[in-house]
Formats: structure tokens, sequence, C-alpha cells
């Protein structure tokens, strides 16, 4: 079975007993489906299709790079290309922000040099030593889909009642019907293992609950 929009927001309505365009509205409904989708069911499961690579290119002198709201996370080995032609290098991974800034000041004074050390922080990368060129930046990473609409269905078929359960338990949490989501809540688990546990056939038997 193809699991296109239509038939996630029909199984959504049955789990929530939200039946009627009067009670929420196919638009309101879509952007229920793709809070889930885009935001909450990627970090459920961590599924390789989730999974590529992130690059970005440096500028001369400038230490910051914002990342974007299509990736959630990024993982290290993290690699700097020079572009010409040899062996890349890989970055150190700073988990220390204040050793990071008292190491690598911003400021107009600050010398400049092919980075070493890479820092995360408030949805921004930061190199250290700040870049005195253009540099390749890469790393794996765990990235949105694209959002779910009439033209574009979820990647896979076998997610599409993952999904709708997902959902579904949002929206009831959402109308602080807690006896409601707590019902479903056993079946969303159980999707979102099947879906997990066909992606990765060494994760079957291991459970972890999704968490919103």
């Amino acid at each position: 079975m193809a699991w296109t929009r239509t038939e996630i927001r029909a199984l959504v309505r049955q789990l929530s007993g939200l039946r009627a365009t009067g009670q929420l509205s196919d638009a309101d409904l879509d952007l229920a489906i793709n809070q889930y989708y885009l935001n909450v069911f990627p970090i459920n499961t961590r599924l390789a299709d989730f999974e590529d690579f992130y690059e970005f290119d440096t500028e001369d002198a400038v230490q910051s790079y914002a990342i974007p709201d299509t990736v959630f996370s990024v993982e290290e080995p993290i690699s700097i290309d020079d572009g010409d032609g040899d062996a890349v290098q890989f970055l150190t991974f700073s988990r220390n922000k204040d050793g990071f800034f008292r190491t690598f000041v911003e400021d107009d004074s600050a010398a400049t040099q092919q980075p070493e050390t890479i820092l995360v922080w408030r949805r921004y990368f930061y190199l250290g030593p700040i870049p005195d060129d253009a540099y390749t930046i890469k790393m794996p990473a765990l990235q949105k889909p694209t959002a779910i609409s009439g033209s574009v269905n979820p990647l896979r078929d076998a997610w599409g009642p993952a999904i709708a359960y997902g959902t579904a338990v949002q929206l009831l949490l959402d109308a602080k019907d807690t006896d409601g989501a707590a019902s479903i809540t056993p079946m969303w688990i159980k999707r979102v293992d099947e879906t997990r546990s066909v992606d990765q056939g060494q994760l079957v038997g291991m459970r972890a609950q999704p968490r919103f």
C-alpha cells in the first residue's frame, strides 16, 4: 500500500477522533503531520534514510557559520579540504565552549590560518583558528526529509502508520486528552520499532520509547 498524504490524513483522523474538517481543517492536519514527520520522526528512528553528508565552504576571516534548519545533528569525522587535490585533513571536535573561545578569540586582531578545531554551539559552527581562505568542511549529519504534500509521499511506504500514529498522539496531547494519547501510545511505539527494525536488522528486539 502506498501511504500518500490522503491515507495518512485518514488514519490520523480515525485515531484522534478528529474526523470532521470542522474539528481540524485539512490544512492544519497537514501542518501537524509534517511537524511530526520533519521534526520528530527522524529523531525517534534515526533511520539511515535521514543520514547524509553535510558540507559548507568557509570564507577568509569568518569564524562562525549558521547550521541550516534541515540539519538536526552532526557527527565525527569532520574533514577539511583546501581544494589543492592532496589528502583531506580532519578537525578536532571541541566539546568545551569556554576553552574554545579562550583559545580562539573572535576579533579583528586574531591571526587567521587553516582551521584545526570545530565547535558546535547555538546552531552555529565555530572554527579555530579563524580561516585564512576558502576550505570545504564535510561531516556526517542527521537531516530532515522533504515535507509530505499532495505530490510528495514519505520516503518509504512502510513509515506511513508510524507517522500517522505519532501525529495522532501529538494532537491528543495538544488537546489535553492524555487518556486518548495513552491508549494509542503502545501501538505508536510498536510502529516506530517496526520501522527501525526494517531499516537496521541489528536493532530488532531493542526498544527505546520515542520522545517528543
